[in-house]
């Protein structure tokens, strides 16, 4: 029997077919990313606002946030122009050295963080023998590690973004005699800050709930004497991630955790607003910060300022003053809020967080921008320049300690002349201690996760792909999953589990990675369905197909090779998940990879890590992840391009 849609007031209903293609994937999201949330606000017995105002305004959740927010954007700050100039150094050199560098980036690419920065750890006591010395040295070698991580995936996007750009455009700006910078600056720069700036806002977010990082580097160390209070320990290197892990871990109330966890949510929510206003040159976010600052800090002088603000932005409303200068101007009370404080606020932090995501249209901006930041901006590129050659040091300095490590057994991080007799016992010792079974568990995982992500996004995809009004209110959703999903969901994801007898399971693990997967594979599959003839489409509706035989008869083997490319992707990350296997699996005949690695060398508080067992599975897992991503990597990365740009 055929089901057809039906007209009511000249608007369509969608059909029960299609509403049943599309429910699974809103089930999931609505489940795992929303109903945390909710959970977050009404599930708790007898709350306090007082106490729940109290837990916000801790001294430990404030540090907490402090540090996520710096962490946040020096990483972010750094990465992108790092990436960027790499990016456009790879464009314009020559074939051996443009695949040389591919190369290495991609190596470094499918390196999982749980690998990755254990390495990068071991090859920092090459330069000390105390990471956490001092809360300085801690923090900078901290944000070093995660700008390390995130520069090869940037560099590949940015390369695809720049790759986008029509050569006719870059050939005529040569032919007027315009330098390879200039072309870097006035055209390379503004046709990819839309698709850049969306990914690096995305990273920014999953930057400030970040836990691997923090937790494989210093453990959240060392700890600031203002930061022990009744309700949480926060330390030099404490962001949100490893912050809500800790607490859930050490206090045993949930008020409190979900408090954590909804103020968590909260301000990255409320953030990821704030950017996406910004960059529509909405300045109103800008008022926030003060309101941030009160809330920390309620004092006459920030009474005074937050008077002030709303002064100034009504009086520049009146002048109709645009651009970079209101910026500056609404930025004087924030400012002068910090300095009254005498301190970094979170408010200010904020503000320049805003600064960064700002996009100004007017000519009066770009004028005043060009002529103010010559020579900041070349001081800029010349950094990111310098900083090119240092990541790829470090990047031959890791893959060499890898080698060095897997191939002996020492007891401690040799330096990087002293080179351990070479054997080959590491990989027996991991054999016979049944690590196949880890490798199984991962791809156990991976696949699960994969097969469910097959079945409950294509046809979601293709159902908002022909029906509009469905993938408005989808994309809502799904960018809402975005902004929340991370460390502060799992938290609350981890009590529902607790309730239902999941934790401990490969359930609650595959269910977070399918969570976590959904977005990006939804708008690859949209982006790869809008290209479909809709002549194809029409000749089957005109054959009377349903709509269940469309997809299946057509659609499904048109879009074979996109979705190759989706299991894959969705393979790898739950072959290569950390986070959700920590905070759900505590049988070790249940870890993954991941997990038996973090048991070997991982953690940084370890006292007898075993570095040579560490190297040898990580020498594995690279190699199995480089036979299944390898043949797939250049659909890959213009499938992940295409999604950020877009969004």
């Amino acid at each position: 029997m055929t089901t057809r849609c039906f007209t009511r007031g000249g608007k369509t209903t969608p059909s029960a077919s299609e509403i049943m293609m599309t429910t699974p994937m809103i089930v999931v999201l609505l489940l795992f990313s929303a109903l945390p949330f909710v959970i977050s606000l009404f599930s708790i017995e007898n709350p306090s606002l007082t106490e729940m105002f109290d837990i916000c305004r801790d001294e430990a959740t404030r540090i907490t946030l402090e540090v996520s927010l710096l962490y946040a954007l020096i990483s972010i700050l750094f990465s992108v122009n790092i990436s960027m100039r790499m990016a456009y150094r790879m464009y314009f050199s020559c074939g051996i050295l443009k695949t040389l560098m591919f190369s290495v980036l991609f190596m470094t690419w499918i390196i999982p963080s749980f690998i990755a920065i254990p390495l990068y750890r071991s090859v920092m006591y090459w330069f000390a023998d105390n990471l956490i010395d001092s809360g300085v040295m801690a923090f900078l070698i901290t944000v070093s590690a995660k700008i390390w991580i995130n520069i090869p995936l940037m560099t590949l996007i940015a390369f695809a973004a720049i790759s986008q750009i029509p050569g006719t455009q870059v050939e005529m700006m040569m032919t007027e005699g315009a330098s390879k910078e200039s072309i870097y600056n006035f055209l390379f720069k503004p046709s990819t800050k839309a698709g850049i700036g969306m990914f690096a806002l995305m990273l920014f977010i999953n930057s400030m709930r970040d836990l691997n990082i923090p937790i494989m580097m210093t453990n959240g160390r060392p700890y600031i004497a203002e930061g022990f209070t009744p309700f949480g320990i926060a330390g030099y290197t404490t962001t949100f991630g490893l912050f809500l892990k800790d607490s859930l871990l050490r206090i045993n109330t949930d008020f409190i955790t979900y408090t954590q966890s909804l103020f968590a949510t909260l301000i990255m929510l409320i953030l990821f607003l704030c950017v996406i206003g910004i960059k529509k040159t909405d300045y109103r976010p800008l008022f926030l910060c003060l309101l941030l600052d009160l809330f920390f800090y309620p004092s006459v002088p920030s009474i005074l300022m937050t008077i002030v603000f709303i002064v100034f932005y009504l009086f520049l409303g009146k002048l109709k003053v645009l651009g970079y200068r209101k910026v500056i101007i609404l930025m004087i009370p924030i400012i002068l809020n910090g300095l009254f404080i005498l301190k970094m606020t979170p408010g200010l932090m904020v503000a320049l967080v805003l600064l960064f995501f700002h996009s100004p249209s007017d000519k009066t901006a770009s004028e005043l921008s060009h002529t103010f930041n010559a020579h900041l901006s070349r001081l800029w590129n010349t950094i990111g320049d310098g900083f090119i050659i240092v990541w790829l040091f470090l990047t031959g300095a890791v893959f060499f300690n890898l080698f060095k490590l897997m191939f002996s057994d020492p007891l401690y991080i040799p330096e990087w002349n002293e080179f351990d007799p070479f054997t080959l016992n590491n990989f027996y010792r991991l054999f016979s201690n049944d690590f196949m079974i880890n490798i199984m568990n991962s791809i156990l995982i991976g696949v699960s996760a994969a097969v469910i992500i097959m079945l409950i996004v294509f046809p979601a995809a293709y159902t908002t792909t022909i029906r509009k009004k469905f993938n408005r209110g989808i994309n809502l959703l799904i960018i809402f999953s975005l902004a929340i999903t991370g460390m502060n969901t799992i938290i609350p994801l981890f009590i529902m589990f607790s309730h239902f007898r999941l934790t401990d399971t490969f359930t609650a693990v595959v269910l977070t990675v399918v969570n976590h997967s959904i977005p990006l594979a939804y708008f690859i599959i949209t982006e790869d369905l809008q290209k479909i003839t809709p002549s194809y489409l029409d000749t089957a509706k005109l054959e009377g197909a349903s709509h269940l035989q469309i997809f299946s008869r057509i659609i499904l083997p048109l879009i074979v090779p996109i979705a190759s490319v989706i299991a894959l992707k969705v393979i790898v990350d739950g072959f290569s998940s950390f986070t959700a296997p920590l905070m759900f699996i505590s049988s070790p005949e249940k870890f993954p990879i991941s997990l038996r690695l973090f048991a070997y060398a991982g953690k940084d508080s370890l006292v007898y890590p075993e570095w040579g067992l560490f190297a040898a599975g990580s020498a594995l897992s690279i190699l199995i992840l480089f036979l299944l991503i390898f043949p797939f990597r250049r659909f890959l990365m213009r499938g992940i391009y295409r999604s950020w740009a877009d969004d």
